[in-house]
């Protein structure tokens, strides 16, 4: 079959725009963005958190919002409880292309039988390992939703992306569909800062000027570590913690540490520039857009999980120590008293010039025709 070069699409994720503090919301909406500028007609479908229309265009991308409920998030579980709207439904039957955003939402579920029911192609990328969760009866409903919601998506797909050679590794049974596609970064919002303008936007936040600040980004849970920075504070530098999560008033009055919230993109990036180093001590990821982010503007990483990609920049750029406060806190100070080198510099950028956003569309539109071309 000859495929047209201009596509319909409809991407389905849990959450994104106008929701802040959503990763893979953020790739679903720029993945979305870049089609639409291609001239592909982009459907982005997701669910109405925080309450929006049901319906509008932004950036040349269709949103379109289903209802959902959100009372697993009490449990740190982003899990939205959802059914689709007949104006989801009309997307799908309307596309070339379903591309589902993970597969543990029972809105990837509902979106893979629509489109088998309506003989569309579906592709799921996924983001995310399996995790274990110190809640019995978190880890009990991530193993159910994996089998009941996760493997039938999955089953129904006809390509599999994942994010990291990891999750291929877990996904090998249905190793005939996968297909590896990392997520891109936005170079021209994440990169460094002059010196002058470090300190303007310090000023613009009310940093203070004169202390190294550390950086961490993401949801205030468990599994983002988050409590091993809180425990590796110390009075040589400031603990910036942004993202959404419910902290004790007890906690926000230690010292050296301050909650700023969820960000915008934009303020998100001047955060990332006001910075001196980026921590994310979490118990899995599969390759969160944080760390490039950081990467993108000039900050060093440390983490406590390893990825194979970045092992080549261990001890310049990226730092992987054990998950313990100790260790986070000794590397911290080994990091801020350290001066990198231009060939540390080189590697950085040579790293992140395979993942612009703009060769990362290039490659899904490349597996979009490559899929429509076996019908």
């Amino acid at each position: 079959m000859e495929v047209d070069k201009s596509l319909t699409i409809s991407v389905v994720v849990s959450y994104t725009y106008p929701y802040i503090g959503s990763g893979i919301g953020n790739v679903a909406q720029k993945q979305a963005e870049l089609l639409a500028q291609s001239g592909h007609q982009v459907f982005l479908l997701s669910s109405n958190f925080p309450k929006s229309s049901a319906e509008f265009v932004h950036k040349k991308v269709t949103h379109i919002k289903f209802p959902a409920l959100f009372f697993l998030e009490k449990v740190h579980v982003p899990v939205p409880l959802t059914m689709l709207s007949p104006a989801s439904i009309k997307a799908i039957s309307r596309s070339d292309i379903v591309h589902i955003h993970d597969g543990l939402y029972l809105s990837s579920f509902l979106a893979a039988i629509v489109a088998k029911l309506f003989r569309k192609k579906v592709i799921v990328t996924v983001h995310i390992n399996h995790l274990h969760y110190q809640n019995v009866l978190v880890n009990t409903l991530e193993y159910m939703a994996e089998f009941l919601i996760a493997k039938p998506v999955f089953m129904l797909s006809d390509k599999i992306l994942v994010i990291n050679h990891t999750l291929e590794k877990e996904l090998k049974s249905y190793k005939v569909k996968i297909q590896t596609l990392s997520n891109g970064v936005d170079l021209k919002l994440f990169h460094p800062a002059k010196l002058s303008q470090k300190i303007i936007l310090r000023k613009k936040y009310n940093i203070p000027l004169q202390k190294k600040i550390v950086l961490f980004v993401g949801r205030l849970v468990p599994k983002k570590g988050f409590n091993l920075l809180i425990e590796a504070r110390s009075n040589q530098y400031e603990i910036l913690f942004v993202g959404t999560g419910e902290v004790s008033e007890q906690i926000k009055k230690l010292p050296g540490l301050s909650f700023v919230g969820p960000k915008s993109q934009e303020e998100l990036a001047e955060y990332y520039q006001l910075s001196d180093v980026f921590v994310l001590p979490s118990h899995g990821e599969g390759y969160p857009l944080s760390v490039k982010e950081a990467l993108a503007s000039g900050l060093p990483v440390i983490t406590t999980f390893t990825h194979s990609s970045l092992i080549s920049m261990y001890d310049t750029w990226v730092h992987n120590v054990e998950p313990t406060a100790t260790a986070i806190k000794t590397r911290i100070i080994f990091v801020l008293n350290r001066k990198g080198s231009s060939t540390e510099e080189a590697v950085r950028q040579a790293f992140l010039k395979k993942f612009d956003w703009t060769l990362n569309v290039l490659d899904l539109t490349k597996i979009y025709n490559n899929v429509l071309a076996k019908l």
